[in-house]
């Protein structure tokens, strides 16, 4: 049978690995799937920055100019 995940090894300093048992603890999770839905929620929020960027970039390629107001209205920043 085949694995459907991946393992990965990441090195933690000693205070972030504390803190990352210290939550899995709180959370009854294991320390896999904390840092899975960890990773979830990051690459999602990035992807969220950079969809805003690229529409704030549309709108200001062209010929108007945008004031910060007008630029964070648009982007919902």
């Amino acid at each position: 049978m085949t694995r459907k995940t991946k393992i990965l090894s990441v090195s933690l300093p000693p205070t972030l690995t504390k803190a990352v048992d210290e939550l899995s603890k709180q959370t009854d999770q294991t320390r896999s799937e904390l840092m899975r839905n960890a990773l979830r929620e990051y690459l999602l929020d990035v992807k969220e920055d950079r969809q805003r960027f690229i529409e704030a970039y549309k709108l200001t390629r062209d010929e108007k100019t945008y004031n910060m107001d007008e630029l964070r209205a648009s982007c919902d920043l």
